[in-house]
């Protein structure tokens, strides 16, 4: 670093000893390694440093050079005997004081750009101020020529024209800081930084109404063109005035464009919970989204003023540089100009960062609605009338989302939250998904015949797996009750006790239709205080058992502690083909091999193969059922006791658009 700004001392001080009449080259490499030097000083290994050293000479080299660059135009080459002295006091004391602030390391690139903007329009606009008491000394002096001379200042004409070029670099520059602000800084309308927002805001419009002044009016009483160095007559601007608006007039353009794609592409439910959080910009947001006609009124008024306004001047500057040929061409010009900088580019921006963009246009948006309300009250009220006449029941779309639309929503908005996700989706599903599908099966329901020795009912309590029992008498078609093993504890003591005293223990048995759906049958179960139920088909017969547990396991997925129950008619070979029990249920195949085989059908795999055959085949077979191959090992008593599955790999359609 000490390196750096010792040569840059040289360079200076050997350009300061050559004045007047110094080399341009000189003074330009002076000022490169100057600008070398402060860029080193604020951008250190540990973040952006904007202690006082480093800022001053950021200062100094930006004053420095908006001079250099206006000495092209302009005799002002004497303020070097001034400007350069301050450099090279600057960066001798980088030389000298070590850094004593605390470099920032978390800043993103927006939020440096937005500093170092705010710097340099700091520092134009500081030395533009100093130029302004420079100047009223000078008049001064020319009404009092007794006073001290200022013989060594460029003559009060040439200050006149630095003044304004000044002060147009500074509003540029500040418009950039402020604009970059309102891009990048999350926090931009914070109670602890809003007055320096208000502060700025009036600076700016301070500048902008003297400036306009000053090419309308005359203000300060001459007008230079600092192009040219001509004096107007207040009929025509400059045409890098025009060139000006032209740019203001984009970025304003692109404000509304990106924000009327940033409005419309908010998330409404992550927008109505920042809402509930009390965020500002969302609550502005969606007062202003209760009305999208007036949104989009006070979007489009301000839109296509501005873009009107942009074609007129456009259309001036054709018609004076190339006659009636630019104006042919400024349509074309500015068409392009505005697709890039003022629609497509912002518009892909907004629609990237919806929020950051929206709840910052807001604030915007909110008072220019107020102050254009009368227009945007008449265009709604026009365009209403016209829609109605085409759409004559606006307005009386259900905006409630159906289950598969809230399953989709679901399942693309909720990326982030892992397993709940999927127990969200599985919640919903229970509306499509029956206790006849789940149910245990008729055949394999575990529970105990009252008609069988006292002995071997102990025996079948003590080796159930199950802590709920139906109690039946010959036939599971008649239960007389569902015990609790728990309860059956109290009859262990006793030295003897009968199958009445068993039934005591028992409570009523619980029938369910087969059809009921689960969501209903899980309020059911909380409504009448139930965990398992008897499902039976409209013959009154039963067909199953469903428990509590089943449902949840549904939903959450399987929990139980049952061993047996972990798919054991399922066996992996091999070949990759897995051979299966006849009785095994569809759905749990499916689950735990996350296949797709058809659910709208049977339940269990026999069912689903001799629905598909229309037959009992009397010998093994091999059939395809979508990508499925499945061939039959064993077959018994009218049922496919075990098959061969192997999934396919799943055939492409020849015609199959490839999505984007």
């Amino acid at each position: 670093m000490s390196s750096n700004c010792l040569s840059i001392d040289i360079f200076e001080a050997h350009t300061f000893a050559a004045l007047p009449g110094g080399s341009l080259a000189i003074t330009l490499g002076a000022l490169a390694c100057h600008g070398v030097a402060a860029f080193t000083l604020l951008n250190t290994n540990y973040g952006l440093d904007l202690s006082v050293v480093p800022v001053s000479t950021l200062v100094a080299f930006i004053i420095v050079a908006v001079v250099a660059v206006a000495n092209v135009r302009l005799p002002v080459e004497n303020l070097y005997l001034f400007l350069f002295p301050i450099s090279i006091a600057v960066l001798l004391a980088a030389n000298l004081i070590e850094p004593g602030g605390q470099p920032l390391e978390t800043l993103s690139g927006g939020l440096v750009l937005h500093i170092l903007l705010s710097l340099a329009a700091y520092s134009v606009l500081m030395m533009a101020a100093c130029q302004s008491i420079l100047l009223a000394l000078q008049e001064r002096r020319l009404k009092h020529p007794g006073e001290p001379s200022f013989a060594i200042l460029p003559p009060l004409e040439t200050m006149d024209r630095l003044h304004l070029v000044m002060l147009w670099i500074g509003l540029g520059l500040l418009s950039a800081s402020i604009l970059s602000g309102f891009l990048f800084m999350d926090d931009i309308f914070a109670r602890q930084v809003l007055h320096h927002l208000v502060l700025t805001s009036l600076a700016w419009l301070v500048y902008v109404v003297f400036l306009s002044g000053h090419y309308l009016y005359g203000w300060r009483g001459m007008t230079s063109d600092v192009g040219e160095f001509q004096t107007l007559n207040g009929e025509e601007f400059p045409i890098w005035v025009l060139l000006s608006s032209i740019v203001v007039l984009t970025c304003l353009s692109a404000y509304f464009s990106g924000t009327e794609t940033a409005m419309m592409a908010l998330n409404r439910y992550r927008l109505k919970h920042l809402v509930k959080q009390r965020h500002k910009g969302a609550r502005k947001a969606n007062r202003l989204l209760r009305r999208p006609d007036r949104l989009l009124g006070v979007i489009l008024v301000g839109n296509n003023l501005v873009n009107f306004s942009a074609a007129t001047i456009a259309t001036v500057i054709g018609l004076r540089l190339y006659g009636d040929t630019g104006v042919l061409l400024a349509p074309w010009v500015l068409t392009i100009t505005f697709l890039i900088f003022a629609e497509v580019a912002p518009k892909t921006l907004a629609a990237l960062h919806p929020e950051g963009w929206s709840f910052r246009s807001v604030y915007i948006l909110q008072p220019l609605l107020k102050l254009l309300y009368p227009v945007v009250a008449f265009i709604n009220w026009f365009s209403n009338a016209l829609v109605r006449l085409f759409s004559p029941h606006q307005g009386e779309d259900n905006e409630n989302l159906s289950t598969e639309e809230l399953k989709t929503v679901v399942n693309e908005g909720a990326v982030s939250v892992g397993e709940r996700q999927s127990m969200m989706v599985r919640l919903l599903d229970l509306e499509s998904v029956t206790v006849n599908d789940i149910m245990v099966p008729r055949s394999e329901i575990v529970g105990i015949d009252i008609e069988a020795d006292i002995n071997d009912i102990l025996d079948a309590a003590a080796t159930s797996q199950h802590t709920l029992l139906p109690i039946y008498k010959e036939s599971i078609n008649n239960v007389l009750g569902i015990l609790h093993l728990r309860r059956m504890a109290r009859l262990v003591n006793m030295d003897n006790f009968t199958k009445a005293d068993l039934m005591q223990l028992t409570r009523e048995p619980y029938y369910v239709p087969e059809a009921t759906p689960l969501h209903t049958q899980l309020l059911n179960f909380q409504k009448e205080k139930q965990r398992i139920a008897l499902v039976v088909d409209e013959y009154g017969d039963v067909q199953g058992i469903v428990t509590l547990e089943d449902i949840l396991e549904e939903i959450v997925g399987e929990f139980t502690s049952d061993y047996a129950s972990n798919m054991p008619e399922i066996s992996p070979q091999e070949d990759d083909a897995y051979v299966i029990d006849g009785s095994a249920v569809v759905r749990e195949i499916n689950r735990a091999l996350h296949w797709e085989l058809p659910l709208t059908g049977p339940r269990t795999l026999n069912g689903l193969v001799l629905e598909y055959l229309e037959t009992i085949p009397e010998s093994n077979l091999c059939i395809q059922i979508d990508e499925y191959q499945i061939e039959t090992l064993q077959i018994n008593d009218n049922m496919i006791k075990n098959l061969k599955i192997r999934r396919l790999e799943k055939l492409k359609p020849a015609d199959h658009d490839e999505e984007d």
